[in-house]
């Protein structure tokens, strides 16, 4: 691939993880006054997250499959189309169906986008993948924090919600602009069967797979419900509560940012392997807590701790599947999605009960024991990625 597309590419591929930050972030903070003027609670709107999630989870599955055949840069210009139509359905809602349709089209777009963003940088840059896939997890925390505080700022000011779900459309007509234009060649014909790829079925992509549910599940636990805890289970003050989750994100940037100094010859399971178990010491800690401020420390060395958990584990899928990172990439952050879907109900009765930081002490329980599972993983899968001429030129075939 010729350097300035190249380049291109890649700097397409972390602005797609921005705007999908945003794009899943701006629901949460427009909740309140989208379901005032869609006159339903915000309890019933907060439903087209789900809906969100299942488009993304097909999305990643079926993006993946397509993307190792025509191209990532082609999924990923569909993406963006996906997302600009999604959030322009959003801003011209009127109804909770609308809503909800506009959630399933957003979160398809979001699949497409965080997996296929994620697999292009590792086929651009094979032999530095620890280092652009913790940069990109970068790129999405910097959506994640700037989108919803945008709307902290000015929504109160009087602008209305529908403004910023039109400037994520057009953020992703610019997106799919730039990915037209970075536009590689297909993929190699001989590399993929006609059939399914039988790879998506082997230890290379289901124990990282599940390794990803496994972190999703506790990081979205934790995410979803650190406000509630430490508003009603630690009596922290309404501002802190609210604070506390831009700590948890600042804390992760400063991480991920380290972690993408690790020579790549450092084993990806043995990282994150210690990085399950100290983030899983950190919810732990959440049952010995006596005070908020406490409370919120713990919360911050958690999110320090989950830093490089999932670009570590993305990368070892993607090096370990170095002639179909599409498929491989996309059941990953596929099954990944689902730890989204069942976070909430899980953990949701326990923060309400009579002990809230029992829901931590469960979800360190899932981390401690996807420590354990990426050890195994990491010998199970002990046969080094097959090597080829791609690999010393960025694997030009995977555009």
């Amino acid at each position: 691939m010729p350097e300035p597309r190249r380049h291109l590419a890649a700097i397409a591929a972390l602005c797609a993880l921005v705007l999908y930050a945003v794009s899943a972030n701006i629901v949460f903070a427009a909740q309140i006054r989208a379901a005032a003027d869609f006159a339903v609670t915000p309890i019933r709107l907060a439903n087209a997250s789900a809906w969100q999630f299942g488009g993304f989870f097909l999305a990643s599955l079926i993006g993946g499959l397509v993307a190792d055949r025509v191209g990532k840069t082609r999924v990923l210009a569909v993406g963006s189309a996906l997302v600009a139509a999604g959030a322009g359905i959003w801003a011209a809602s009127g109804s909770l169906a609308g809503a909800f349709a506009g959630g399933v089209v957003m979160g398809a777009g979001g699949g497409i986008l965080e997996g296929m963003s994620s697999a292009l940088l590792a086929d651009l840059f094979p032999k530095r993948r620890k280092f652009f896939l913790n940069i990109s997890q970068m790129a999405y925390c910097l959506g994640a924090v700037g989108g919803p505080a945008a709307m902290g700022r000015l929504l109160p000011l009087g602008v209305s919600w529908r403004w910023f779900f039109a400037g994520t459309a057009a953020g992703g007509v610019v997106l799919l602009v730039l990915f037209a234009l970075s536009h590689a060649p297909r993929p190699q014909r001989q590399e993929h069967s006609r059939g399914f790829p039988l790879h998506a079925l082997r230890a290379s992509v289901l124990l990282p797979a599940l390794l990803v549910f496994l972190y999703v599940l506790a990081e979205m636990g934790t995410a979803t419900f650190m406000n509630t805890y430490l508003r009603e289970g630690c009596a922290a003050p309404e501002s802190w509560a609210i604070y506390a989750l831009s700590i948890f994100w600042a804390a992760m940037v400063a991480g991920r940012a380290l972690c993408a100094l690790l020579p790549e010859s450092v084993p990806e399971h043995r990282v994150v392997s210690v990085l399950m178990l100290l983030s899983g010491i950190g919810l732990l800690a959440q049952a010995g807590v006596e005070s908020w401020t406490a409370a919120v420390a713990c919360f911050a060395f958690t999110g320090f701790a989950f830093s490089g958990i999932w670009p570590l584990i993305v990368a070892m899928t993607a090096s370990r599947n170095p002639h179909g990172t599409g498929v491989a990439v996309g059941v990953t952050v596929a099954c990944g999605s689902l730890g989204c879907v069942v976070a909430p109900p899980l953990f949701g009765r326990l923060i309400a009960g009579a002990e809230p930081a029992d829901a931590f002490v469960w979800m360190a329980a899932i981390l401690f024991v996807g420590a354990l599972l990426s050890l195994a993983a990491g010998r199970i899968m002990n046969q080094p990625p097959p090597q080829s001429d791609d690999d010393t030129m960025g694997n030009p075939n995977n555009g």
